[in-house]
Protein backbone atom coordinates (compact mmCIF):
# COMPACT_ATOMS: atom_id res chain seq x y z
CA UNK A 1 0.00 0.00 0.00
CA UNK A 2 2.93 2.32 0.77
CA UNK A 3 4.83 1.92 -2.20
CA UNK A 4 1.88 2.51 -3.88
CA UNK A 5 0.71 5.58 -2.63
CA UNK A 6 4.76 6.61 -2.97
CA UNK A 7 4.88 5.63 -6.82
CA UNK A 8 1.48 7.93 -7.43
CA UNK A 9 3.84 10.45 -5.41
CA UNK A 10 6.37 10.32 -7.44
CA UNK A 11 4.65 10.17 -10.70
CA UNK A 12 2.61 13.27 -10.17
CA UNK A 13 4.91 15.59 -8.48
CA UNK A 14 8.65 14.53 -10.25
CA UNK A 15 7.82 16.46 -13.29
CA UNK A 16 6.63 19.52 -11.39
CA UNK A 17 9.78 19.12 -9.02
CA UNK A 18 12.45 19.20 -11.62
CA UNK A 19 10.76 21.81 -13.68
CA UNK A 20 10.83 24.06 -10.15
CA UNK A 21 14.34 22.85 -10.52
CA UNK A 22 14.99 24.01 -13.86
CA UNK A 23 13.16 27.51 -12.94
CA UNK A 24 15.79 27.65 -9.88
CA UNK A 25 19.23 26.95 -11.70
CA UNK A 26 17.72 29.34 -14.41
CA UNK A 27 17.40 31.91 -11.92
CA UNK A 28 20.52 31.45 -10.75
CA UNK A 29 22.24 31.73 -14.03
CA UNK A 30 20.04 35.05 -14.92
CA UNK A 31 21.20 36.35 -11.70
CA UNK A 32 24.86 35.53 -11.98
CA UNK A 33 25.00 36.50 -15.71
CA UNK A 34 23.43 40.30 -14.45
CA UNK A 35 26.06 40.63 -11.35
CA UNK A 36 29.07 39.67 -13.74
CA UNK A 37 27.96 42.29 -16.17
CA UNK A 38 27.49 44.99 -13.39
CA UNK A 39 31.20 43.96 -11.78
CA UNK A 40 32.58 44.55 -15.21
CA UNK A 41 31.07 47.53 -15.49
CA UNK A 42 31.97 48.87 -12.40
CA UNK A 43 35.91 47.56 -13.02
CA UNK A 44 35.54 49.46 -16.24
CA UNK A 45 34.51 52.98 -15.17
CA UNK A 46 37.64 52.83 -12.00
CA UNK A 47 40.03 51.76 -14.83
CA UNK A 48 38.82 54.73 -17.06
CA UNK A 49 39.43 57.37 -13.78
CA UNK A 50 42.77 55.39 -12.80
CA UNK A 51 43.59 56.02 -16.65
CA UNK A 52 43.29 59.42 -16.58
CA UNK A 53 44.79 59.99 -13.79
CA UNK A 54 47.79 58.37 -14.41
CA UNK A 55 47.78 60.10 -17.80
CA UNK A 56 48.48 63.25 -15.57
CA UNK A 57 50.41 62.29 -13.35
CA UNK A 58 52.40 60.93 -15.97
CA UNK A 59 52.70 64.16 -17.62
CA UNK A 60 53.46 66.21 -14.15
CA UNK A 61 56.63 64.14 -14.07
CA UNK A 62 57.74 64.50 -17.22
CA UNK A 63 57.59 68.10 -17.39
CA UNK A 64 59.43 68.15 -13.96
CA UNK A 65 61.89 65.96 -15.43
CA UNK A 66 62.37 68.25 -18.27
CA UNK A 67 62.86 71.38 -16.16
CA UNK A 68 65.67 69.32 -14.15
CA UNK A 69 66.88 68.21 -17.56
CA UNK A 70 67.36 72.09 -18.45
CA UNK A 71 68.78 72.93 -15.22
CA UNK A 72 71.58 70.45 -15.63
CA UNK A 73 72.20 71.36 -19.26
CA UNK A 74 72.59 75.43 -17.80
CA UNK A 75 74.70 73.85 -15.13
CA UNK A 76 76.63 72.03 -17.79
CA UNK A 77 77.21 74.67 -20.33
CA UNK A 78 78.72 77.00 -17.28
CA UNK A 79 81.76 74.81 -15.56
CA UNK A 80 82.44 77.67 -13.58
CA UNK A 81 78.49 78.96 -12.27
CA UNK A 82 78.42 81.23 -9.17
CA UNK A 83 76.13 80.66 -6.50
CA UNK A 84 74.02 83.66 -7.58
CA UNK A 85 73.51 82.18 -11.21
CA UNK A 86 72.43 79.10 -10.00
CA UNK A 87 70.22 80.43 -7.44
CA UNK A 88 68.67 82.10 -10.45
CA UNK A 89 67.78 79.16 -12.79
CA UNK A 90 66.76 77.01 -9.62
CA UNK A 91 64.08 79.34 -8.54
CA UNK A 92 62.50 78.99 -11.41
CA UNK A 93 62.07 75.21 -11.11
CA UNK A 94 60.12 75.96 -7.88
CA UNK A 95 58.07 78.77 -8.52
CA UNK A 96 54.04 78.07 -8.13
CA UNK A 97 52.59 74.80 -6.56
CA UNK A 98 55.62 72.66 -8.01
CA UNK A 99 55.96 69.19 -7.38
CA UNK A 100 59.59 69.46 -7.19
CA UNK A 101 59.65 72.08 -4.44
CA UNK A 102 57.47 69.64 -2.32
CA UNK A 103 60.11 66.95 -2.68
CA UNK A 104 63.41 69.34 -2.14
CA UNK A 105 61.19 70.28 0.79
CA UNK A 106 60.61 66.59 2.13
CA UNK A 107 64.64 65.69 1.39
CA UNK A 108 65.66 68.62 3.55
CA UNK A 109 62.95 67.96 6.50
Amino acid sequence: MWSNRFNVMLVTYAPAALVALALLGLCHVTVNGDYNRHLESERSEVLQKAALIRAGLEGVIQSNANLVRGLKASIATEPKITQTRFAALASELFEGDSVLRNIVLRLIW
